[in-house]
């Protein structure tokens, strides 16, 4: 086998060995005095995003802790992120800021996983994207609305 054959087999087996999502949502949350939250689609009322997902099974990927990163794009085109929150997109090979992140333990089994972000400042009316990352490679996305 030629080094050129064997490193694209090494790329076909990592994009093989990404994690595969279903089921993305993302919706605006209100947390209650008493700690308790609920689905808002009120900016005024939203005091963070939760995003879920379903880990589909992958029988090529390795089990163990697996970091996913979430990109949430707001009305205007901005990412709501922290600033040095960025990564270096396989596919695109751009810089790409990311709003946040999660580990999750991958045992080979569909399981539901969710993250959150809140922000000092108070969500804007509009659309907003959300985009999943593993490996630095977009897996899933979603959008949603504040109104």
């Amino acid at each position: 086998m030629c080094i050129r054959d064997r490193d694209l087999l090494q790329k076909v087996v990592k994009r093989g060995s990404v994690m595969m999502v279903n089921d993305v949502s993302a919706v605006g949350i209100k947390v209650r005095n008493n700690g308790k939250e609920s689905e808002t689609s009120n900016e005024k009322q939203t005091d963070k995003i939760r995003v879920c997902f379903d880990v589909m099974p992958n029988p090529i990927a390795d089990a163990g802790s697996k970091e996913i990163l979430a990109r949430i794009v707001g009305p205007g085109g901005t990412t709501l992120a922290l600033s040095g929150s960025s990564f270096k997109n396989t596919e695109s090979g751009e810089e790409t800021q990311y709003t946040t992140k999660t580990v999750i333990a991958f045992n080979g089994d569909r399981e539901k996983h969710c993250m959150y972000w809140e922000q000092n400042t108070p969500f804007s009316k509009g659309l907003y994207t959300t985009e999943l990352y593993h490996d630095v490679y977009w897996i899933g996305q979603t959008s949603f609305e504040l109104k």
